[in-house]
């Protein structure tokens, strides 16, 4: 397959996301971590220790539009600051979500 596709499912649309345009962040350590959007088990988000070579974050391709801007702020926010403990994480992601939604999403 050659891009990788995501649903908006409360909106009925469908985004793209080529090889070309694949995500990814840098840090403040100039690590570059790729973004996939795929099927994950048992889990909306993972990122992998940002200090290994094939450091990544999966986001599940299958979330709503609110849900997904959470956890790709938590995964990032992982990637920045490993050894925050969880739900410090999921603290600020759950808020600064809200308000990007509140702000630029909703309708």
């Amino acid at each position: 397959m050659n891009a990788k596709t995501n649903k908006c499912k409360k909106r009925g649309k469908q985004r793209s996301i080529s090889k070309s345009q694949q995500l990814s962040i840098e840090t403040y350590l100039k690590q570059i971590i790729p973004i996939y959007f795929s099927n994950i088990k048992d889990a909306d988000g993972l990122c992998f220790n940002p200090s290994l070579k094939n450091s990544r974050i999966l986001i599940g391709k299958n979330l709503l539009t609110r849900r997904r801007l959470n956890v790709l702020i938590e995964e990032v926010t992982h990637a920045f600051f490993w050894d925050i403990p969880e739900y410090k994480v999921r603290k600020f992601s759950a808020q600064l979500g809200r308000v990007i939604y509140s702000l630029f999403l909703k309708k």
